[in-house]
């Protein structure tokens, strides 16, 4: 489960509406205000309503929870978890969590760390006992849990495609090996560790295995007994496959191009890094027990030493477990046909969960993000002024064009076209993950964003036309024409 990337899809007309655990006044604000990370100076702003975004988007279901003076303020759902069944989703239907699994895994992990008085910056190698990292003496610095849980530990495999419901499915050992039915390569060290960091799926599947190893149970019984049953989140498990009883309040997951994922999902054996099912509401739980704790109001498993764990940078952008920024904690997370984000604020106990069945899904959440961040006057992730300047024709025909580079272990593809729409010439990228043409607006003649919140940087080659462009942390090649 990679972290997504995305800029954005068509029509599934929701058909059901569930509505909030109590609907409170901001929550209309909320459904009918969605917009980017940024509104354009001297120019309307043009917030969107829920049910057209998902349009946009193509994004079939989504499920909402916002966190408000540490509790849940309301929860909502709307539109098909099932497209050809016609079936609704509630705000009860289960979402693949997909990498924002990571964090909740870290919880439980560093639980059971405190509780058998281990250290998180031990040598993994003396805790496990079903496999071995062989590459771990050779490097000089050691892999430890710290490092695994904040994406510091040198380690490949940046995520995980999981397994067709069909399909033979690998046990951890075998993914941890690379060994058939695994498809993906075998987990080794990469880089020395804790020099950089790298987003590593495979660091948080050795993680899972050393929770397996060190509580002599199962991955997804130790997840149940050690971290969902206490903080009551009783519409969720680890459990891979998913227990067929559950499969009635399971959403489907769909394709960028709404094409339905072969059964419904994925099976992800790496359970610590994608295989939490789950609801808002229970990742809201999560997300209130980690902002009780910052605030001195913490009881096991989530107490002030895991909290402070979770939210203390160790490593360039991540604590152990959840990513971090200024004034917030969060993850996002993207399986097969399944997109979402956990968002808390480190203070005054707000926050929102948004899943959906889409691989369009996080840019819709993204959206509901700002809304909410907007209507409740959080100080942070409210749309903000942007200036824009204006290109002459002659500029924009020399962005245009198709880049590619490889992103994550996969083709990513971006093409950029000067179009005229409503009357107004301007440039759209349309890129391979999302299939959906997103305006570009100018800082300057070669600094170029989306109201999105994506950042294209342009270089121009020998023949005056852009050669390279870099987004999202990755440079792209101009193609061939």
């Amino acid at each position: 489960a990679a972290i997504a990337l995305a800029f954005v899809l068509v029509g599934l007309s929701p058909t059901s509406t569930t509505p909030a655990v109590s609907a409170e006044p901001h929550q209309a604000s909320v459904l009918s205000g969605l917009e980017g990370s940024y509104y354009i100076v001297g120019q309307p702003r043009m917030p969107h309503t829920l049910v057209e975004r998902m349009r946009f988007y193509r994004v079939p279901a989504v499920s909402i929870a916002v966190i408000d003076d540490y509790k849940i303020a309301w929860t909502y759902a709307t539109g098909l978890r099932d497209v050809a069944g016609d079936a609704p989703a509630t705000t009860t239907t289960l979402f693949q969590a997909a990498s924002m699994s990571k964090a909740v895994a870290a919880a439980g992990i560093l639980r059971l760390f405190e509780v058998k008085h281990l250290s998180l910056d031990a040598d993994v190698n003396t805790l496990l006992r079903s496999w071995q990292l062989s590459e771990s003496a050779k490097t000089g610095s050691d892999v430890t849990m710290r490092r695994l849980l904040s994406h510091s530990a040198g380690i490949n495999v940046h995520g995980f495609n999981g397994y067709d419901r069909d399909a033979p499915l690998p046990t951890p050992v075998q993914v941890l090996s690379g060994v058939p039915p695994a498809n993906s390569p075998a987990i080794r060290i990469a880089a020395t560790p804790g020099t950089k960091t790298e987003y590593s799926g495979g660091g948080t599947t050795i993680a899972q295995q050393v929770a397996a190893d060190v509580s002599g149970k199962p991955f997804a019984d130790f997840m149940q007994q050690t971290l969902l049953n206490p903080l009551g989140m009783n519409d969720s498990t680890f459990e891979q496959p998913l227990p067929q009883a559950l499969w009635p309040r399971a959403a489907d997951g769909y394709y960028s191009d709404e094409k339905p994922v072969h059964r419904g999902w994925h099976v992800y054996p790496t359970m610590a890094a994608a295989g939490l099912w789950t609801t808002p509401a229970d990742l809201a739980a999560f997300v209130i027990a980690i902002q009780n704790a910052l605030r001195g109001n913490g009881y096991p498993p989530i107490d002030a030493t895991v909290a402070h764990e979770m939210t203390t940078k160790a490593s360039e952008t991540f604590g152990l477990g959840p990513a971090l920024a200024p004034g917030y904690f969060m993850h996002n997370g993207a399986n097969e046909g399944f997109q979402g984000i956990f968002i808390g604020l480190t203070s005054g106990g707000r926050g929102i969960v948004v899943m959906t069945n889409s691989d369009n899904g996080v840019a819709l959440a993204n959206e509901i993000v700002h809304a909410v961040a907007e209507i409740y006057r959080w100080p942070v992730l409210r749309p903000q002024p942007k200036q824009a300047v204006r290109l002459t024709q002659a500029q924009m025909i020399a962005l245009t064009g198709s880049y590619g580079a490889e992103v994550g272990g996969d083709n990513f593809l971006l093409d950029v076209k000067l179009e005229r729409r409503g009357g107004v010439p301007a440039l759209y990228a349309t890129d391979s993950f999302g299939k959906i043409a997103a305006r570009l607006y100018a800082a300057t003649s070669l600094r170029l964003f989306t109201l999105g919140g994506e950042s294209l940087a342009f270089t121009i080659g020998k023949d005056g036309r852009a050669s390279s462009v870099e987004t999202q942390g990755a440079k792209l090649l101009r193609k061939s024409s």
